[in-house]
């Protein structure tokens, strides 16, 4: 037998009117503003982003001119003196032949390279009589002391005619200070190197000589620095020669091959150069 149905109560009929109330939202966060930086901490914090940077910097920098060319054997042996060349090494250049001599030539390295380096050039040069200096330049970049002439010169007056120049970054130091001191020196003597400023408005004479394997030196800026020099230049191509064997460093990165030998590019560059000034 089926059960009977219960009667809903009033109460109960009433409670199934009123419909259910949702559950009611969760105010919503303010995310609180975070409570302003002391300055003074602020200054710190940026201090210290500063002295990060510039410690960056300066180690990236020692990094860089710490991997340079170091003179070989060849050019260690030229560094002593000889019955024909008194060689004189001081704190800021090294000194080949005779101080009372006619003519002398301040040399400046090129970038990255030891000043020693160029020990044999400046020493058959000065067999020949020549007085030649190379310039010690800081952290092996002669951008760092362009004037680097000006003391030599000032330290050997007796010296009548004086010509500066150099190899490759060197030669374009050289041609910066001579730019600014034309009246001091004859001319300029260029080794597989460049102007990078206007000299046409002086009267300096300019010898420029690169070997023909040269693959170092930028040859688009070469050809446009023809615009900057002088009417009086001189231009010798070193046949088979190439950028590296003006110095005795070795062999440098990107540099094409020699097919003659350091000796016979430096022994033509000494004749050259000894034509030129005569």
């Amino acid at each position: 037998m089926a059960k009977a149905k219960r009667k809903m109560t009033a109460a109960e009929k009433a409670a199934a009117r009123v419909p259910e109330m949702p559950e009611p939202e969760p105010a919503p966060v303010v995310p609180r503003e975070p409570a302003p930086m002391p300055k003074h901490e602020r200054r710190n914090r940026f201090a210290l982003l500063v002295g990060g940077l510039i410690l960056l910097v300066a180690l990236s920098f020692t990094l860089y001119t710490c991997n340079y060319s170091h003179e070989t054997d060849e050019a260690r042996a030229a560094l002593t003196t000889t019955q024909q060349v008194a060689v004189d090494e001081q704190a800021d250049w090294v000194a080949f032949g005779d101080a009372d001599a006619d003519v002398g030539f301040v040399f400046y390295p090129g970038g990255k390279v030891a000043a020693e380096a160029y020990a044999p050039l400046m020493h058959q040069l000065a067999e020949k009589g020549m007085f030649c200096v190379i310039a010690k330049v800081p952290f092996n970049l002669a951008f760092f002391k362009t004037d680097a002439a000006a003391a030599v010169i000032q330290a050997y007056p007796q010296v009548k005619t004086w010509y500066t120049g150099g190899h490759s970054l060197g030669g374009v130091a050289a041609c910066q200070w001579a730019a600014d001191n034309p009246d001091r020196v004859a001319g300029l003597i260029l080794l597989g190197s460049y102007t990078s400023v206007d000299l046409t408005g002086t009267s300096l004479r300019v010898l420029s000589l690169y070997g023909s394997n040269d693959q170092v030196m930028n040859r688009e800026n070469y050809v446009e620095s023809q615009a900057l020099l002088p009417a009086d230049v001189r231009e010798v191509v070193i046949e088979g020669g190439n950028h590296a064997q003006f110095g005795n460093y070795g062999t440098q990165e990107g540099d094409g091959e020699a097919t003659i030998t350091a000796a016979e590019q430096q022994k033509q560059a000494v004749d050259a150069i000894l034509k030129w000034v005569s």
